[in-house]
C-alpha cells in the first residue's frame, strides 16, 4: 500500500471542498495585520459539529458557546488568537486541533466575532506622578492586544431596602479572559489606576479617560491564570466591577 499516495489523495479531496476564502490576520504590536498576500481556501463547519476530544479541550468559560470549526490546507500556519474574515464574517482561532491519526487538513476551533466587540484598556499611572497630589493624573492608556474575551458576569448579592429589609440584587460584573502575560506584569499592576471597557469602534484618549468619558472598572479580586495548555501566551483572566 502506497501510504504517501493515499495521503496525497485524501489531501486533494479535502482541499476540493474548501470553497470559502479567508483573509488571515495576526497581531503585530498594537494592531491586527494581514498574514500573507493571498486569501486562504477553507471550509467553515458550523456550530454543533464537535468530536469528543474537541469538547474536552474547550475551556470551561467557552463551554456552551457557539463555536465553529475552520478547516485549511495542512501547511497553513495558524496560531491561537489569529483572526479570519470569511464572507464578511469575522472568526477568531481558539486553538488548532491535533489530528488523531493522519492529518490531511489543519482544523481550527474558532468563535465568531460580533462587531463592534468590547475591548479592555488599562489606565496606568504615569511615571513620576506624585501619589499625594490631589490632581488626577493624565493616565497612560494601554489597549490589551490581541483583544481579550469579554462577557457579562452578573452575580446575585444582597442589599438592604429603604424599609430595613433585604432583597436580592444583581451586581454588574464583567469577566475578561485570554489576557497576554505582559499586560498584567507586576510593573503594570503597581501602576494600575482603573480599567476601561469600550466598544472597538471607540477611539479612547487619555483625556477622555480622565474626564470619565468612559465607564471605569476595577478588579474584583486578583487576576488568575488559566491552566489550559493552549493558553500559554494568553493565560490571565480577571473579573471587573464598574466604579460608581
Amino acid at each position: 500500500m502506497d501510504l504517501t499516495g493515499i495521503v496525497a489523495g485524501l489531501k486533494e479531496v479535502a482541499e476540493s471542498i474548501q470553497t470559502a476564502q479567508a483573509q488571515q490576520y495576526r497581531v503585530s504590536g498594537a494592531a491586527y495585520v494581514t498574514v500573507g498576500d493571498e486569501l486562504l481556501s477553507c471550509q467553515v463547519v458550523p456550530p454543533g459539529y464537535k468530536h469528543g476530544i474537541e469538547r474536552s479541550a474547550i475551556p470551561k468559560y467557552l463551554q456552551g458557546a457557539q463555536l465553529a470549526t475552520l478547516k485549511f490546507s495542512i501547511d497553513t500556519d495558524i496560531r491561537a488568537k489569529d483572526r479570519f474574515i470569511i464572507n464578511d464574517r469575522w472568526f477568531e482561532a481558539i486553538f488548532v486541533l491535533t489530528a488523531k491519526t493522519l492529518e490531511v487538513r489543519r482544523k481550527v476551533l474558532a468563535r465568531e466575532v460580533q462587531l463592534p466587540e468590547r475591548v479592555l484598556y488599562l489606565a496606568l499611572k504615569p511615571d513620576g506622578h506624585d501619589s499625594a497630589s490631589s490632581i488626577e493624573p493624565l493616565p497612560e492608556i494601554v489597549r490589551i492586544m490581541p483583544f481579550a474575551y469579554v462577557v457579562d458576569k452578573p452575580v446575585e448579592t444582597i442589599k438592604e431596602t429603604e424599609g430595613g429589609g433585604i432583597e436580592a440584587a444583581n451586581l454588574k460584573q464583567i469577566a475578561v479572559w485570554e489576557i497576554a502575560r505582559s499586560f498584567l506584569s507586576a510593573a503594570n499592576l503597581s501602576r494600575l489606576l482603573y480599567c476601561l471597557i469600550v466598544d472597538s469602534d471607540v477611539e479612547v484618549t487619555a483625556e477622555g479617560a480622565r474626564t470619565r468619558l468612559y465607564p471605569r472598572y476595577r478588579f474584583n479580586g486578583s487576576p488568575s491564570i488559566e491552566s489550559y495548555a493552549w493558553a500559554r501566551d494568553y493565560p490571565y483572566s480577571v473579573t471587573l466591577v464598574e466604579e460608581r
